[in-house]
This record gives structure tokens, sequence and C-alpha cells, in this order.
């Protein structure tokens, strides 16, 4: 869901307050993070002070639903299912974005949506670790 002012936003989003690594990994399963930091540097000279600000954003996807569904619940083979289809959307868009296309279909699957100011907003370097 999209907020003007706010971005994009996911309604009945569970907030943990994290305080250890090992809190951070209990929670992040099967999940997007994404960690902001805003920061301000200050310069000052004699008569007058100039502030520079900057935003970084990571973002930790963990796409562990890429296996082959096993046996399981039906609720887990939907979302392997969903998992599995967001990788080729997300393929087609860095694809598009390399190719400079007009238009870029980040809202085809989730994951696109949600990396999307990542991906193709006004971010200047983009990285990707796959494993």
């Amino acid at each position: 869901m999209y907020n003007k002012g706010r971005g994009t936003s996911v309604p009945n989003l569970t907030l943990k307050e994290i305080s250890s690594f090992e809190d951070f990994g209990k929670y992040q399963k099967h999940a997007v993070t994404k960690i902001t930091i805003h920061g301000t540097k200050i310069t000052s000279s004699n008569e007058e002070t100039a502030n520079e600000t900057w935003t970084g954003s990571v973002n930790l996807v963990d796409l562990a639903g890429t296996e082959s569904m096993k046996s399981g619940s039906k609720a887990r083979a939907t979302e392997t299912k969903h998992i599995n289809q967001s990788l080729p959307t997300l393929k087609n868009v860095i694809l598009a974005l390399r190719n400079k296309d007009k238009h870029i279909l980040y809202r085809n699957s989730k994951l696109t949506y949600l990396l999307q100011p990542s991906l193709g907003g006004n971010s200047s370097r983009t990285l990707m670790i796959v494993s």
C-alpha cells in the first residue's frame, strides 16, 4: 500500500525491536527487512553553517522459499509459489533498468514493488549479493 509522504507500507506489519544479532536471526525469516539510516554533516565557518544530509538504505531479503515445494501445508505451498514467481519478475525489472526502458513493471510482484526505491528510485548505487 502506498501512502503519499510515507512511501510504501504493509498492512498488518509486525514491528520488532532488535537488540542483538540473535534476535535478528530469529525474526528475519522469509522476509524483506529494510534498514534506513539518515545522517547530517554539519560544517560551520565563521558566519554561516551548511548542512549536508544523506540517506542510506540496506534491504535484506530472505528468499528461502525458493526451494522446490516439499510436503507441507497448503499455505506454505502458496507462499513458495509466490516467492518462486517473484524471482523472474526481479530479473525482468533489472533487465528493463539496464535497457533503460520507459516503463518498469515493479508492480508485477510484491518483492519488486517493495524494492522499487532501491532498484530504480533515487538510488545512485545498488549492490546485490545472491547465494
